[in-house]
């Protein structure tokens, strides 16, 4: 499990995040899965409460910043979703279409028979690991190790191709990065250079979408 606290002054934003990784034992269903969620969203309506697919995850940043730009959505009142669990995954996926961020981010059936599951809970400190033990408590599931799929040139690729990242989109965030390695960007033994650069571009995106709710004078 990871457990951090953030305390963004700038939007007076504070919350706790925990991520974790779980393995059902007793195998419940996705709708049992959203049973739970729903129950714990109406009791803690202004918390994240999210199981969540990573195979188009970049990195643990990029989940920290779709949290950041939730929050700040809700808290700046431009959110495009009237829940924020939900407009978490729109920031996951860049996009405002609430279907594409579903089937892309959310959790199905299929997702239950493999492990590891992955979680999302942002709150106030306390709530945070109270809604983390409510949640183990409805279901017979212990936490695993958190890692996340390892990167290859498949992931890289369909991670490109979902975003819509141009070649010319990646050279200009690594030169704003001052790399040397542009040219070598395909080489995956250079990981964190492939991250820095999907996940500047994905946050590009976000920063967009961001401005949608935004309604000038």
């Amino acid at each position: 499990m990871i457990q951090e606290d953030f305390d963004i002054k700038l939007y007076n934003m504070h919350y706790t995040v925990i991520l974790s990784s779980l393995k059902f034992n007793d195998y419940p269903s996705v709708e049992e899965i959203f049973d739970v969620i729903n129950h714990l969203q109406e009791k803690f309506h202004n918390a994240i409460i999210q199981f969540f697919n990573s195979d188009l995850i970049i990195n643990l940043q990029h989940i920290f910043y779709a949290i950041y730009f939730s929050q700040r959505a809700f808290s700046q009142e431009i959110n495009i979703s009237n829940k924020i669990s939900i407009e978490f995954l729109l920031y996951l996926a860049a996009n405002h279409q609430i279907k594409i961020a579903i089937d892309s981010f959310g959790i199905r059936a299929e997702h239950l028979n493999h492990v590891p599951i992955y979680m999302c809970i942002v709150s106030e400190k306390t709530q945070c690991m109270q809604i983390f033990e409510d949640l183990l408590n409805h279901f017979d599931a212990e936490e695993i190790k958190l890692e996340f799929p390892h990167f290859t040139s498949e992931r890289i690729d369909k991670i490109k191709k979902f975003y819509n990242i141009s070649e010319y989109q990646i050279t200009s965030i690594l030169s704003t990065l001052n790399s040397d390695h542009i040219s070598n960007f395909k080489d995956i033994e250079n990981v964190e250079i492939i991250q820095d650069a999907l996940l500047g571009v994905v946050c590009e995106k976000m920063a967009l979408l961001s401005l949608e709710g935004v309604k000038f004078d």
